[in-house]
């Protein structure tokens, strides 16, 4: 699940990645699923990603922010989302690794 807390985590680590060089096609990146330039539409997608505004729903609720690549109900951010998950999670689990935090839960475990 993803909440507006660790969508921006996602969204920041993304971002950090793609200005060190850290995310890149590999050249025979392709999809048996989509006739379409997936490179394209992912590409496409990273791009629509951005903060929309939304009212309180009542009286009692405040208006907030999130954090989207969606456009009405055409334009999905499946894939922008995935890449961000990605990249969030890989890195999350390379500190725990490097922090000895795996180790000792598979010690622990006798993994």
């Amino acid at each position: 699940m993803t909440t507006s807390q660790n969508k921006e985590q996602m969204r920041f680590e993304l971002a950090r990645l793609l200005r060190t060089g850290g995310v890149r096609f590999y050249d025979g990146f392709f999809s048996s699923k989509c006739a379409s330039d997936v490179r394209g539409e992912m590409c496409a997608q990273l791009k629509r990603f951005r903060y929309e505004h939304k009212a309180a729903r009542d009286a009692f609720g405040k208006p907030r922010s999130v954090l989207t690549g969606k456009m009405g109900s055409t334009k999905n951010d499946d894939l922008a989302m995935v890449l961000m998950m990605l990249c969030f999670w890989s890195t999350y689990a390379m500190e725990k690794l490097t922090s000895g935090a795996i180790v000792r839960i598979a010690e622990t475990y006798g993994v």
